[in-house]
């Protein structure tokens, strides 16, 4: 499982299994802030099942959103598996539901590190599968995050129509 840490204040860690070569279907994705894991449990210690491109391209949406909303909830699966995060001056709370824990980190820190971990995890994914540049969802790393954001949280994906097929799970 490729292993991508942001070191600083905390150290940020984004794992998430490759064996599949296919990034259209999910793999277990692990995410640890500190020593907190946010999304693995007893019985899911490889990671939780997501697409990891649009794991990483929606939680950034969420971090740069959250200085207009103070308070954004990402959804994670089907199931009303969430994030919840709240910004509280300079902080970030996230909790999660899945592992019912809170972490509190510097926002600019972690806007910082989700944008390394994020064209990170491009790279990886476009390595593995050069069709999927086409995904819309990495243009939040892109020029205009801001902008991105904004259209991502009003539903306004004119482009989009034709990406369908890299949000199917086809286990």
């Amino acid at each position: 499982m490729p292993q991508l840490i942001y070191k600083g204040k905390v150290d940020i860690l984004i794992e998430f299994q490759q064996s599949k070569q296919d990034f259209r279907k999910k793999v277990p994705v692990r995410l640890r802030i500190g020593e907190t894991d946010l999304l693995s449990t007893q019985s899911s210690k490889e990671g939780f099942p997501m697409w990891v491109h649009i794991f990483i391209s929606q939680s950034m949406c969420c971090l740069i959103y959250i200085k207009k909303c103070k308070k954004v909830v990402l959804g994670l699966d089907d199931f009303y598996s969430v994030l919840k995060m709240a910004l509280e001056d300079s902080k970030i709370c996230i909790y999660s539901e899945i592992v019912d824990k809170t972490i509190e980190v510097e926002y600019s820190f972690l806007l910082q590190a989700w944008t390394f971990l994020g064209q990170e995890i491009k790279k990886i994914v476009l390595e593995q599968q050069p069709e999927m540049d086409s995904y819309y969802g990495w243009k939040v790393f892109e020029d205009e995050p801001e902008k991105f954001a904004k259209d991502f949280f009003s539903g306004k994906f004119s482009d989009f129509e034709d990406q369908d097929y890299l949000w199917r799970d086809e286990d």
